[in-house]
Order: C-alpha cells, then sequence, then structure tokens
C-alpha cells in the first residue's frame, strides 16, 4: 500500500482550471520528483497535499487514512514535514531554538507565542532531542548561533533539521535549491540523502532544477498545465519525449 496515494485531484481559481485530475503515490523510503516547466500546477498540486488549498475533486490518503478534510497541523502531526520554497525561519532565534519550538509543536505543549518569546526553559529531553537533529545535520558548531547570521545554505538545513522534529514519514521539498549556488545545492543533496537513508522518510522534491532531481530521486512525476504528463524511473522520464515537449516544444532535448 502506497504511503501517500492522491488520485483526481482537480483545483479551478475562477475560470482558470490549475489542477486536472493529477495524481500520485509515493511509498514508504521513496524519493520522488515532480517536475515540470513554469506555471504547470506544481505548486498548487503541493499546496493540495499539505491541506494549505482544498482540491475541489480528488481524495488524498496518507497512511491509509484519508486526509482530504485535516488541517495542516493535524496532518503534520500524522508524519507530513515539509520545506518552503522562499527560507521560512525566525529572526532572533537561534539554530537550537528553531528545533525546540518544532518539539513542542509536535508534543503539543505550550503556546507558539511563547516560544517565540522562550518564555519557559525547555526540558533536557528536548535539548537532547534537538541536539540529535543537530549533530545529525552537521549544525553542532553553530546551535547557538541567531539564525540571522547564516547562509542560505545552511538555514536550509536548519529548515530540514526544523522539519524532521516532527519525525515525518514524508518530507515535501519545494524547490531547495532555490537560491543555492552548485555547491550548495551539491552539500544539501549530500547530507538530505545521507538523513533520509538512516531515518527512512520518503521524500517529494518539487524541483525546477532537473540535475537535481536527475541525481536524488528514484521516479519522478511530470506535470504540465495542470495535468500528469508521464512518470517512472527518474532516468527514464528525464529521457522522455513527453519531457522535451514539456520544457522546450521542439523535441531536441533536455541537457543534462
Amino acid at each position: 500500500m502506497s504511503l501517500l496515494h492522491a488520485a483526481e485531484i482537480g483545483k479551478t481559481f475562477g475560470s482558470l482550471r490549475a489542477l486536472d485530475d493529477m495524481f500520485i503515490d509515493i511509498n514508504a523510503g521513496e524519493r520522488v520528483g515532480l517536475i515540470g516547466p513554469n506555471g504547470a500546477g506544481k505548486t498548487t498540486f503541493f499546496n493540495c497535499l499539505l491541506g494549505v488549498l482544498n482540491p475541489d475533486s480528488g481524495v488524498i490518503v496518507f497512511d491509509g487514512k484519508e486526509v482530504n478534510n485535516l488541517p495542516v497541523y493535524k496532518r503534520a502531526r500524522l508524519g507530513f514535514g515539509r520545506t518552503f520554497q522562499r527560507i521560512e525561519l525566525f529572526s532572533g532565534l537561534t539554530v537550537r531554538e528553531h528545533l525546540v519550538v518544532a518539539e513542542r509543536s509536535r508534543n503539543g505543549r505550550g503556546s507558539f507565542l511563547r516560544d517565540l518569546i522562550w518564555q519557559g526553559s525547555p526540558s533536557k529531553a528536548e535539548l537532547a532531542a534537538c541536539d540529535e537533529v543537530v549533530e545529525l545535520l552537521g549544525l553542532g558548531d553553530i546551535r547557538h548561533e541567531l539564525i540571522d547570521s547564516l547562509s542560505l545554505g545552511k538555514g536550509r538545513l536548519v529548515e530540514i533539521a526544523r522539519a524532521l522534529m516532527v519525525q515525518p514519514k514524508l518530507l515535501l521539498l519545494d524547490e531547495p535549491s532555490s537560491g543555492l549556488d552548485v555547491k550548495e545545492t551539491e552539500a544539501f543533496a549530500e547530507a538530505l540523502l545521507r538523513i533520509q537513508k538512516e531515518r527512512q522518510f520518503a521524500i517529494l522534491l518539487v524541483e525546477h532544477d532537473v540535475d537535481l532531481v536527475s541525481s536524488f530521486t528514484q521516479r519522478a512525476y511530470l506535470m504540465d498545465l495542470g495535468r500528469h504528463i508521464t512518470n517512472g524511473a527518474t532516468a527514464d522520464v528525464m529521457k522522455s519525449e513527453e519531457l522535451r515537449r514539456a520544457y522546450l516544444g521542439d523535441g531536441e532535448g533536455v541537457q543534462q
């Protein structure tokens, strides 16, 4: 049985049909890419899976449970984790403090506002859980540094660390290479692959960087104009005529 199964997903904004019978299946521990040209509907589909948007039609099943009507925070507690295309971190907090906020959110402890203004000391158990993830991502030497002082590449790793605090079964990554240079993207992918193999969560990677998708994912779904075009082993999708037409329209190929 799939960890995530979404079928016949439709979404309309006014007269615009943004999604038209989209579907995806992701198994436990898999790395799956979702690709398509600008305007394909990737982010809309991603947000429907997360519960940020409610689809007009279709069904979303996660770990055997239909989640269509569940809000984002309840999906998170079932095992959805996510990062954002534009980095979403809190100015004025340290790396470790970000993780404590995530740990308390997972456990349903305390007030989010109280955590942000840092009232109430974290417990030894909370700090131990945070430090385990910090070390896992190689962030131990900057755990007490303010987010404001970090490079974008380090900030992306902090986002991953925060997402891992909810102990995800599925981690959804929204264009994580955005703003990173080639070396930062390679370092990010290496760290994520190492952690994913250790923790055994599945990954859905929504990404415009076809090189990253090619090197990182095992399967890929191609969409365009809100519709599924093709899917299969990533290498096969990347060599497909459908991908060439979607990106170039002239059948001359996508350079890897």
